[in-house]
């Protein structure tokens, strides 16, 4: 109800300012205040209602700075809804716009390629994400400085782009260490940063088989968000470690206690609406990779299948984790060939 009542207090403000550019503009900033109580449907009709407004108004148009603005946020909107597609093609229209130079607008740009970004690297076009990320990092560092948390961020989404590459999980790795080693800790947004890039890490150790050393740099990484003060994305990012940290377990042979971690994340995790599709499959590939190591091939095949049916739904066709999981059906389909019928408990 609470949530109920800024929707329409919001309306209601609306209908109060008219339909100028600046009464337009109120509008978009205060679709944050949806997005903060997590009522995305209700941020995206706010945003599909102001865009369209400033397309009908020959004194707005398609190039005008609100409506840049609208289309930004609608692509962080959708994508926050896992529309994916639709999030990409409103971030290519900002930078498709004739907007000029100014602080707001490069700004703008910036978060119509950041989400442009995030949306083909989902969509499997990793190398593509790859080069917008490292666009980003360059306007934010000569604008800030090398060292500066925008900076940091954006390099770290570029690593883990590259680990979506096969043949750049060195790059990457290197990329996560450099990172870690010029990153603060000093309050929660760095500690989460330095979780995430952490987590990168151990994920670039256990595609180049270094199992052990990815096992301590998960660990290291839950350290650093367990030290992180409760914010939005934590918890998410713990299920993502712990994802890694199972892989990494499962690679030295410790597929039991792979299994037991991501049964208590598959028990426990309840993403708000929208949320985690990103990682879709994740979970249940990691779980099928200990059920195989236990020989437990039935539950492995069908923990397969059920990754690929959600990711069908969220990944495109490209995607490394796709490709992943059909490798490991073709894995389970030999093991279990090889063992043969009676084998099932190890």
């Amino acid at each position: 109800m609470v949530g109920v009542g800024i929707f329409a207090g919001l309306r209601a403000r609306a209908r109060g300012q008219g339909a100028g550019a600046r009464g337009l503009e109120r509008r978009v900033v205060r679709t944050q205040m949806l997005l903060g109580v997590n009522l995305v449907e209700e941020a995206d009709t706010e945003l599909r209602e102001v865009l369209r407004l400033c397309l009908a108004d020959p004194s707005i148009g398609a190039d005008h700075q609100v409506t840049c603005q609208a289309r930004s946020r609608l692509a962080r909107v959708l994508f926050a809804a896992g529309d994916y597609a639709r999030a990409r093609s409103e971030a290519e229209a900002v930078l498709a716009a004739g907007l000029g130079p100014g602080p707001v607008r490069d700004r703008v740009r910036l978060e119509a390629r950041e989400m442009l970004a995030h949306a083909v690297n989902v969509q499997g076009q990793h190398a593509l994400a790859a080069a917008h990320f490292e666009r980003i990092a360059k306007e934010y560092r000569d604008a800030h400085g090398a060292r500066h948390p925008l900076v940091l961020k954006a390099r770290s989404d570029r690593a883990q782009c590259l680990l979506q590459i096969e043949g750049f999980e060195a790059e990457a790795e290197v990329e996560c260490r450099t990172i870690l080693s010029v990153s603060g800790r000093r309050d929660s947004v760095s500690r989460l940063l330095a979780g995430a890039v952490g987590n990168g890490l151990a994920y670039a150790l256990t595609l180049q088989g270094r199992h052990a050393e990815a096992e301590g740099a998960a660990r290291e990484a839950l350290r650093a968000v367990m030290k992180a003060d409760a914010v939005s994305g934590s918890a998410r990012l713990v299920t993502v470690i712990d994802v890694t940290l199972a892989t990494a377990l499962s690679g030295q042979g410790r597929d039991q206690e792979a299994l037991a971690l991501m049964d208590a994340v598959w028990q426990s995790d309840e993403p708000a609406p929208g949320a985690g599709r990103t990682d879709a499959g994740a979970v249940e590939l990691a779980r099928a990779t200990a059920f195989l190591g236990l020989g437990r091939y039935d539950e492995a095949e069908a923990g397969v299948r059920h990754a690929l049916d959600e990711m069908s739904c969220a990944l495109g066709p490209e995607h490394r984790r796709v490709a992943k999981a059909k490798a490991l059906l073709d894995e389970i389909s030999v093991a279990s060939a090889s063992d043969g019928p009676g084998r099932g408990d190890r």
